[in-house]
């Protein structure tokens, strides 16, 4: 109903038909000329989103922008990360002011400020969409550090050098003269200071003689609301001539694993891009030809539904003959997507069955698997164990943690074995790349960077931080199980080039003093038995003025060392999660300081979670996405490792690994219910310009 109720925005519903046909007259396919559709941009344009709106929300969510993709990835997740890539490219700090030129109904304004802690002006001349997106600011809870401005952006009303960054996310290619366009954004911008942008293009590829290429062109014009689609050499030259300096621009769909087309196209079917499969626009068609029968949605509304397909079938054309395409550029100024319903309730297929069984106890002898569970546990205190032997032995604890648990972890969580903060509407997996993409941003990573992984598990964290910030990352473990499923993981997913593993122990690292430009640790560095030690070592060979950054399992201030429910929580995390021992979020701050580095912030960030860090292990609540957490999923699991095990298939022990596994997750939920205990105290750290190393 609200797809029938934008329909037109704020034209009144009697004249959407005829705001249909004046719209369609500015267009080549209507007999219309360019020099008219430039003249009379504003209204084009406001027409069109007036009508194509509620069309694009329906179909596409909140974020209307393409996005490159990697094989695995989900168009939702490809749109976020292309907006985080974004962030940083533009070096955001928390509390900048930062212009979102074309902001749309503010999705990606909306995940760029929350994701950099920034406060973002959305400037869009769109009544409607101003009103829609404001209304989205309040359900997400930005509307206090997000604003909206209606306004031209060929004539902004905002003072000069106003800005620290400004972005366009496929937005000024509404614009009628691109080098007026960018000159305004270089007004407002602080001298110094960024500006990004992906913008629609023809590519070199386009033959202006060509009258196929010619057709597909303005199929796009006349579907997506523009005056023209410039060749990339004609934006380039406009940012020189606006002023700015190029510092790198690159057609980001040329290399893209996942044609960024490859959703349009109606012969292919995805749940997760329902509508705008086949299938899905019949449906479409027919709900908006029913619902304009009945009057529900006034007349016109078909008609824009076919104008947005027929763009739709030129973009889809125009990719497959390189001939479009959406580009980026980043500058220095010198002065129709629905949340799928999961049908299949995660099915396990059977490779990764047999990957379970086969994986319990890594490279520990099959034979003495149920051998290494009873001594892994006797380290602990639930089991008689004492913290300094823990602490004395943790190589081989942890080793044996990780060889028991890792295909447990990989079959229920996952390549990245890490908590998140996470927001409302988010699922798991997203709010686990944004994480990561977060310590990216935080670290400031620039491509071609040599970054450090320490304790980086089979490198999910070190893949998506290496793709996303184009940088080499050295993963350390000094577990040859994971190492060996890392290298593996880096082969299928084409990073073995730029990154790979060295097996070491993290409180005696293999490298040279000051090698590294950026060192980060996520979960991992609770293993070692001293932190100063540990971070004693990261600095050494961290590159002076460089930066550490890391989320840490610590204790809250909220644990009471005297009380016996506590201490039991605790206990339960240590042996479900190969801890030596947890520390204080106070301890970790005072060891960063010891052991030489300046700590720039540090927050503890599950506290400000909208959606609770430890809801995936919480076995009251029920999830599709985490199926395999619930409790349905832990009965499903218990029971298939009973039954490998009981036919030889998995090696016997697999079932006390399952156990005590299930009881960390259940105290990791006592834990973060109670306070005691958070995931992801994150620290950024710096390495001093002068230091001893």
């Amino acid at each position: 109903m609200n797809l029938a109720k934008g329909v037109g925005g704020n034209i009144d519903k009697s004249q959407v038909l005829s705001a249909v046909e004046k719209y369609e007259k500015y267009h080549a396919s209507y007999g219309g000329q360019e020099e008219e559709r430039k003249a009379n941009y504003v209204d084009m344009v406001n027409k069109f989103y007036d009508l194509a709106t509620s069309f694009y929300e329906y179909g596409w969510g909140q974020s209307f922008h393409f996005a490159p993709r990697w094989k695995g990835e989900s168009v939702r997740e490809g749109i976020k990360r292309h907006e985080h890539f974004i962030a940083l490219q533009l070096c955001l700090k928390p509390g900048q002011k930062v212009l979102d030129v074309g902001c749309g109904i503010g999705g990606p304004l909306r995940e760029i400020s929350r994701f950099s802690s920034t406060s973002i002006t959305g400037l869009n001349n769109n009544e409607y969409q101003i009103t829609r997106a404001k209304e989205l600011n309040r359900n997400t809870g930005v509307d206090k550090t997000c604003n909206f401005v209606k306004a031209d952006f060929m004539k902004m009303p905002f003072p000069d050098n106003n800005f620290d960054a400004v972005y366009a996310i496929e937005a000024t290619c509404h614009a009628p003269d691109v080098y007026a366009c960018y000159k305004e954004i270089f007004r407002v911008l602080k001298p110094g200071q960024l500006f990004a942008a992906y913008e629609w293009c023809m590519t070199e590829a386009f033959d202006p003689n060509n009258e196929e290429h010619q057709k597909i062109k303005e199929e796009i014009e006349v579907g997506d609301g523009l005056p023209d689609i410039r060749l990339t050499t004609k934006c380039v030259e406009a940012l020189k001539q606006a002023g700015f300096e190029v510092i790198w621009e690159k057609d980001l769909a040329v290399n893209s694993p996942v044609p960024w087309y490859f959703h349009l196209d109606a012969s292919h079917f995805s749940l997760s891009t329902f509508p705008l499969t086949s299938i899905g626009r019949f449906f479409t068609r027919s709900l908006i030809r029913a619902l304009e029968f009945v009057r529900l949605a006034p007349r016109g509304s078909l008609k824009v539904q076919e104008i947005l397909q027929r763009a739709a079938d030129g973009l889809l054309e125009g990719g497959k003959y390189v001939a479009f395409s959406g580009k980026r550029f980043s500058h220095q100024c010198t002065s129709f997507w629905l949340e799928s319903l999961i049908l299949v309730v995660n099915k396990v297929p059977e490779a990764v069955t047999m990957n379970l069984a086969s994986g319990v106890g890594g490279k520990i002898e099959k034979s003495q698997i149920l051998s290494a569970v009873e001594k892994y546990e006797k380290y602990h205190v639930c089991h008689g164990g004492q913290e300094e032997e823990r602490k004395a032995n943790y190589t081989d604890m942890v080793n044996k943690y990780y060889d028991l648990s890792t295909s447990f972890y990989e079959f229920g969580w996952g390549q990245s074995f890490h908590f998140a903060h996470r927001w409302k509407g988010e699922s798991l997996q997203e709010s686990i790349k944004r994480h990561e993409h977060f310590l990216a941003l935080q670290l400031g990573l620039k491509p071609g960077q040599k970054v450090l992984d320490v304790g980086c598990g089979i490198g999910g964290p070190l893949r998506e931080i290496s793709r996303f910030s184009s940088t080499s990352v050295t993963g350390l473990n000094n577990n040859e199980y994971q190492i060996t499923r890392g290298e593996a993981l880096n082969r299928i997913a084409g990073v073995d080039k730029t990154c790979n593993f060295v097996k070491a122990d993290f409180m005696k690292m293999p490298f040279q003093d000051n090698s590294f430009d950026a060192v980060y640790a996520i979960e991992a560095t609770c293993h070692a038995p001293d932190a100063y030690g540990c971070y004693k070592e990261i600095f050494r060979v961290l590159k002076p003025g460089q930066y550490f950054a890391a989320y840490e399992w610590c204790m809250t201030d909220a644990f009471d060392p005297n009380n016996e429910e506590h201490q039991r929580i605790k206990a339960e995390i240590e042996i479900g999660d190969g801890l030596p021992d947890i520390r204080l979020t106070t301890k970790c701050a005072e060891a960063l300081k010891q052991a030489g580095f300046e700590l720039i912030w540090e927050k503890d960030l599950a506290i400000e979670s909208p959606v609770p860090w430890y809801f995936p292990l919480d076995t009251s609540r029920f999830s599709l996405t985490s199926f395999r957490l619930t409790a349905v999923g832990r009965f499903f699991t218990r029971s298939l490792v009973k039954g490998l095990e009981y036919v030889g298939f998995a090696p016997k022990g697999s079932l006390r690994v399952q156990e005590f596994l299930e009881k960390a997750a259940d105290g990791l939920v006592e834990g973060g219910k109670k306070e005691i205990f958070t995931p992801m105290y994150f620290f950024l750290a710096r390495k001093p310009e002068s230091s001893d190393y």
